[in-house]
């Protein structure tokens, strides 16, 4: 089923005002649970005021693209999206194999520190994205 770009568009809408609402009251759970000094508050308000205003620009160019009749998914976009969910797929095993081999080898025979699960998965998460960013931006400007 193929939907149209109104129909896109308030996908979009619902969905960036969910993820919004949803890390600000990530961020408002950090803020209350425990006491932060006034330096420690600030890198939150910045992380919030980003949060907030991010979606709020893409929201108006998705929007004025609709009104102007511009399509919100052409041909080659979707190609060039892709192929870069592709290369960072791969690259994902590659990072996943990477930290295997760091964990056993530098860990455990070089006793190097070790992460936690959780940092290894804000790492990984990063890493994919940028893969993903880097791909999608070579591909566009590539324009194969």
């Amino acid at each position: 089923m193929k939907m149209d770009d109104r129909s896109r568009y308030r996908l979009i809408f619902a969905t960036s005002v969910m993820v919004t609402v949803g890390v600000l009251a990530f961020l408002l759970l950090i803020t209350l649970s425990e006491p932060w000094e006034g330096d420690a508050l600030l890198p939150i308000l910045i992380i919030g005021a980003i949060v907030v205003l991010l979606p709020i620009v893409l929201l108006l160019k998705t929007r004025r693209e609709v009104k102007e009749g511009i399509p919100l998914v052409d041909e080659c976009g979707r190609v060039v999206r892709m192929r870069a969910g592709y290369y960072a797929f791969m690259a994902t095993i590659y990072i996943v194999l990477a930290f295997m081999y760091y964990d056993f080898i530098f860990v455990d025979v070089l006793e190097a520190p070790a992460l936690s699960p959780t940092e290894y998965f804000l790492v990984l998460d990063f890493m994919i994205l940028g893969v993903y960013l880097v791909f999608w931006w070579w591909f566009s400007k590539k324009g194969d």
